[in-house]
């Protein structure tokens, strides 16, 4: 049998060795600006950057429907395939910000991987999504929680959203913003 204290440590362990690996692998901080002709994912520290139009090249004959190219690539992809492959853009739509939910979390997955795209474990961001058109009026509450579930479906283990002036890198680095800028709750941890 083990004793109290035996097992006292066998549980401090069990919580400290998963949080320690949680930190290693959350701790980022990734900045999406969304327009509909311009994708930008920026990881606030080491400030990588992944910048490109929010195309797909889908191939729509195979099952499941596959993803071909992503980003300008998939322009000429889709132009060299004579009609078999389809051009089509999520984020593109003339009312809102989001035209299609699952192309758009599709888009943000293969940006997401190119910017880890060397790691040897995916990190699960923190994610601040940052519309910049389409947003006269203000966001609906849907918007922002489509949103933020598009983040979540992307990979994210948390998600922002942002409608303020575009933020700078000593925000994002140091993690504190304008107080008016959130159309989501405020982070827990922004002061």
């Amino acid at each position: 049998m083990l004793s109290s204290v035996k097992l006292r440590e066998i549980n401090l362990e069990t919580r400290v060795i998963p949080r320690c690996i949680h930190k290693l692998l959350g701790s980022r901080l990734y900045y999406v600006r969304i327009r509909p002709r311009l994708l930008t994912v920026r990881e606030a520290v080491s400030r990588k950057t992944v910048e490109d139009i929010p195309f797909l090249a889908v191939d729509h004959d195979s099952d499941p429907v596959k993803i071909l190219e992503v980003g300008a690539i998939a322009a000429s992809t889709a132009a060299q395939s004579g009609g078999n492959v389809d051009l089509v853009n999520g984020f593109d739509h003339p009312r809102s910000i989001i035209s299609d939910f699952t192309l758009a979390e599709k888009t943000l997955q293969h940006f997401f991987l190119k910017l880890y795209d060397d790691a040897f474990l995916k990190p699960s961001p923190i994610v601040i999504m940052h519309p910049l058109e389409k947003i006269e009026g203000g966001l609906t509450q849907i918007e922002v929680r489509a949103l933020q579930e598009l983040a979540m479906g992307a990979g994210a283990r948390e998600a922002h959203v942002w409608k303020g002036r575009e933020l700078m890198d000593y925000e994002l680095e140091s993690r504190s913003f304008p107080q008016e800028g959130w159309a989501s709750a405020k982070p827990k941890w922004d002061k």
